[in-house]
């Protein structure tokens, strides 16, 4: 069982949940944490459910303050990669027309573009321009 004690959002250091519980319980101490968000995603991913790993990340935007643009964004950009390398091209742009409304559309694109040249989809880096 994971110690929430000792989990701070800040590091950069990485903490592995083992149960869908734990993930509920690290959600429920830090809301406003996108670091707890992807952790969360990442348990589902060990279990190959992509969806709900989307799904988790999809309500960590809902959930975090309006007041926290930069951990709303990490979710973003977590989505964005979680579509580029699990899903189809389509719904990898719909996820990409849907951020830029809510986040700052420079950032959105520069990640855009690292996702489409890290992914070797670089074809289709002309089309978003």
């Amino acid at each position: 069982m994971m110690n929430l004690t000792t989990f701070d959002p800040s590091s950069p250091e990485y903490m592995e949940l083992n149960s869908f519980s734990e993930v509920e319980a690290l959600l429920a101490k830090f809301p406003n944490s996108s670091k707890a968000w992807m952790l969360g995603a990442v348990t589902y991913l060990k279990y190959s459910d992509v969806n709900k790993g989307k799904v988790l990340l999809r309500r960590g935007i809902k959930t975090i303050n309006f007041r926290e643009d930069e951990e709303k964004l990490n979710l973003w950009k977590a989505l964005m990669n979680l579509e580029a390398y699990h899903d189809s091209r389509e719904t990898l742009f719909a996820t990409f027309e849907e951020a830029l409304k809510y986040n700052d559309t420079r950032k959105i694109y520069i990640h855009m573009l690292q996702l489409l040249i890290n992914t070797e989809k670089t074809e289709v880096s002309n089309c978003i321009f």
